[in-house]
């Protein structure tokens, strides 16, 4: 881990020492309160509670995290009724290997200084070693950033007649301070907009 993370031993024992012994068990679930209204945040504070963020018996944290993320990819299987249209198939979130995964211990995913070993070696004799071996890899950022800086008008539209405005969920005046710096996008915030932009495309839709 502290190879990963480009950290040093003792940074990494303490902090696992800590999270392990004196805090929660069960997965704290934070939410993004970033360009709310006040009334937007006192909406979305709380803390989100599932059975499966429940941590018992002697299951660590890390394993914890990993039964959190089973969940929130939930969303994306079940969350838009794309199996009305078309039969629905995620065969890495099969049942056996989703088991499969849950037993293997978390100390085993990390191996000098790489994450996702178990992976890297099931497919070691099908892949080249520069991809086997790589310690990085691409992410959608670049994509979401030309849909955003080539619709950054009707994203304002959107957004400034709206009922994320108009309910009063948004801290509007800081979201069209975003939307308006004639810099290009930088930063994350042009992430949390674009967040706004899709829950208010799914809100009109319903209205």
């Amino acid at each position: 881990m502290a190879a990963l993370a480009d950290s040093d031993i003792w940074s990494v024992i303490r902090r696992a020492v800590r999270r392990a012994f004196f805090q929660r068990r069960s997965y704290r679930w934070r939410s993004d309160l970033s360009l709310l209204s006040r009334t937007g945040r006192g909406m979305a504070a709380g803390t989100i509670v599932h059975p499966w963020l429940r941590r018992s018996g002697n299951a660590l944290p890390g394993k914890s995290v990993h039964i959190a993320w089973l969940l929130q990819i939930q969303n994306h299987l079940e969350g838009y009724g794309r199996d009305q249209l078309l039969t629905t198939l995620a065969p890495l979130m099969s049942q056996p290997i989703v088991e499969h995964c849950l037993r293997i211990p978390t100390w085993m995913w990390f191996r000098d200084g790489l994450n996702r070993v178990i992976a890297r070696e099931a497919f070691a004799e099908l892949l080249p070693t520069e991809i086997i071996q790589r310690g990085s890899k691409g992410t959608p950022d670049s994509f979401i950033v030309e849909i955003y800086e080539a619709n950054r008008s009707k994203i304002r539209a959107l957004l400034t007649d709206g009922l994320l405005a108009a309910q009063n969920v948004i801290d509007l005046p800081a979201v069209l301070k975003i939307l308006e710096d004639p810099r290009p996008a930088h930063g994350t915030s042009y992430r949390r907009v674009m967040t706004f932009a899709d829950v208010e495309a799914w809100a009109q839709a319903w209205s």
